[in-house]
């Protein structure tokens, strides 16, 4: 299974932005959470420091009193966007391979079992664009991949007692996959300079995924070899 899908969009003029948004909700954050090489393992969510880092936003005041810079104003929008863009893709693949075996006694019981492995590999990119008056815009990117390995079995049983009838019974065991992700981000603001901030490239997150089980029994009954009677529980 392969996947490739691209979009992109252009927004005309908004009385809100992206930037304002994030400024709003770095009130509160103390600077030195933002600062040096370590923010990004602080608890400051990565998008404000971001735009911290890349000068988006410069802080004005001390809400709370302890000493401590937490309240930022916006260094690029007057809070209207003149435009903006928006453009994405994403690709990837499952890869399948599967191992069988089957049997056959006395064309009463047949029977099959299968082991399967699934390569996967996916990535996607998302880029924003803001612009504002005077020339200053606002880019911000995003980069994931995930890649990794699954595992299932598949059992099969065909039952003939008699002639005309005909048992089945399917049991599909969950995929379990172990997946790593790769991300990263980053921002650029475009204002009196052009300063840019990125996440570490790599930062990654390894997890496990499970599937659904999927279970079946069905019967048939043929009819005088002119017809067929047929029912399936999955």
């Amino acid at each position: 299974t392969t996947l490739f899908r691209s979009v992109s969009t252009v927004g005309g003029y908004s009385p809100y932005s992206l930037s304002d948004g994030i400024v709003a909700n770095s009130e509160g954050i103390p600077e030195y959470l933002m600062s040096g090489d370590n923010a990004f393992n602080s608890s400051a969510p990565w998008l404000p420091t971001l735009a911290f880092q890349s000068y988006l936003m410069d802080p004005v005041a001390d809400v709370d009193g302890d000493g401590n810079m937490d309240s930022y104003k916006n260094n690029l929008s007057d809070g209207t966007v003149d435009h903006s863009r928006y453009e994405s893709w994403e690709r990837g693949y499952i890869d399948s391979y599967d191992f069988s075996i089957a049997g056959n006694f006395d064309n009463l019981i047949r029977f099959g079992v299968g082991l399967g492995i699934n390569s996967l590999r996916y990535e996607t990119e998302i880029n924003y664009d803001e612009f504002y008056v005077g020339n200053k815009s606002m880019n911000l990117s995003n980069y994931l991949k995930t890649t990794g390995y699954g595992v299932n079995l598949k059992f099969g049983l065909l039952l003939t007692p008699i002639d005309n009838l005909r048992l089945g019974l399917s049991l599909h065991t969950p995929t379990f996959y172990d997946l790593s992700d790769e991300f990263d981000a980053k921002m650029v603001a475009y204002g009196d300079t052009v300063v840019s901030s990125q996440t570490p490239i790599d930062r990654i997150a390894d997890y496990r995924l499970q599937t659904p089980l999927k279970f079946s029994v069905s019967a048939a009954y043929i009819i005088k070899s002119k017809a067929l009677i047929s029912a399936e529980y999955q």
